[in-house]
């Protein structure tokens, strides 16, 4: 099935009924989402009958250039201040740091 097409079984407008008589809205519906990690979202969504499809947009790798990544982490004393702005690029700061400090 492609995404975004509902399969036969599905009447859009009317939600079918779940077990207990609770209303299913979502069925015959896929919903892409980014970033599920650590979060009930799709788990939700499923329950309402919702066929989930995680679609990652964001690609964590490590540093192209290592040498030049492991001078700057060598320079970290010369800043007052070191913002992250998301945990995977804190996560990856910390892996890095720590191989850098091993050696």
């Amino acid at each position: 099935m492609k995404c975004g097409r509902r399969p036969a079984r599905s009447r859009p407008g009317r939600p079918e009924e779940g077990g207990r008589g609770r209303s299913l809205p979502l069925v015959g519906r896929v919903i892409l989402c980014a970033g599920l990690r650590g979060d009930d979202l799709a788990e939700r969504l499923e329950a309402l009958g919702a066929r989930v499809e995680p679609r990652p947009t964001i690609a964590v790798e490590p540093p192209a250039d290592l040498e030049r990544a492991r001078r700057i982490l060598g320079r970290l004393g010369d800043y007052d201040l070191l913002v992250f702005t998301s945990v995977s690029g804190a996560r990856s700061f910390a892996r890095l740091a720590g191989a850098d400090r091993a050696r």
